[in-house]
């Protein structure tokens, strides 16, 4: 209580500088992003360059080469000569049979046109499709994710299980994904993760078909670059009013490389009502459980 004499004198100081670390952490995540993005875009960039003047001089070392045949070819065409002596089908015949070096001969310099103004190569339009939430992270809230431990592993990063419960507040404004905060299991740092998604491309068909996905995250991938490993996962979504109408999926899942897993479709719905007391009204909410193993 003595300590809380201290809050109380200036509150609004201890708001001030809870949100400004915030704030700052925010700020240093753009720059890390800034400088990550430069460092990866300038690397690909020179890796580009260094393709495209290896064919470039791959081309200058061959196009004497490429024109001497040119000349070559010009010459024996130009050598080609009909007796003015033969008669009328004995020249059409000879010009027949001189006709398929002609023919090399403007193939040959059309290739090698070609060959002299353009490039093997041409880039490809960009994709502007960035994650960007995904890349930078988002903001959660802090009171949302409550943890629940066995009392003997509480301070065990090995521990062998944990809880994790989510309670995800503004819900009919929730129109992509959340993360829980994380926890730690088998030495393996975990989160929940929850969608939002739908396969309707028509604008007026948003709204409908929607599907909340449940999945569990693994964020140690250094680890799992190192060591593989099997976790069992129970997800339950909570009924507001009657604990016995829960909905649960269990699962077992194997990480080795991919960065979350579960179910794509646990439940499915059009609207709020569709969601039955599993939405909670009152607060607009609804709440995820996830039990680790």
């Amino acid at each position: 209580m003595n300590n809380f004499e201290e809050y109380k004198k200036d509150p609004k100081h201890y708001i001030e500088e809870s949100h400004d670390e915030c704030i700052n952490d925010t700020d240093i995540r753009r720059e890390e992003i800034q400088l990550m993005f430069k460092e990866v875009i300038d690397n690909y960039y020179e890796e580009l360059l260094k393709e495209i003047n290896l064919e470039k001089e791959s081309k200058l070392n061959k196009v004497d080469e490429k024109i001497s045949s040119v000349d070559s070819k010009k010459a024996e065409i130009e050598s080609i000569k009909i007796d003015e002596n033969l008669d009328v089908y004995s020249k059409i015949n000879a010009f027949k049979n001189n006709q398929n070096s002609i023919d090399d001969g403007i193939n040959l310099v059309s290739n090698i046109q070609e060959y002299l103004t353009q490039s093997k190569f041409k880039l490809t339009d960009s994709n502007n499709e960035i994650d960007v939430e995904d890349l930078f992270g988002e903001l959660y809230l802090r009171e949302n994710t409550s943890f629940i431990y066995n009392e003997d592993e509480i301070g065990d990063d090995n521990r062998s299980e944990a809880t994790v419960q989510l309670v995800i507040k503004d819900f009919s404004k929730f129109t992509k994904k959340k993360n829980s905060k994380r926890c730690r299991v088998k030495n393996f740092e975990w989160s929940m993760l929850i969608k939002i998604s739908n396969d309707c491309e028509e604008e007026e068909e948003k709204e409908k078909g929607k599907r909340i996905g449940f999945y569990l995250q693994c964020n140690s991938m250094d680890g799992l670059s190192r060591f593989s490993t099997n976790v069992n996962a129970q997800f339950t979504l909570l009924d507001s009013k009657n604990q016995n109408n829960d909905l649960t999926k269990c699962g077992n899942f194997y990480f080795d490389k991919e960065k979350y897993q579960g179910f794509d479709s646990f439940f499915e719905f059009e609207n709020l009502e569709d969601l039955s007391s599993y939405f909670n009204r009152e607060d607009d909410s609804i709440t995820i459980k996830l039990t680790i193993k």
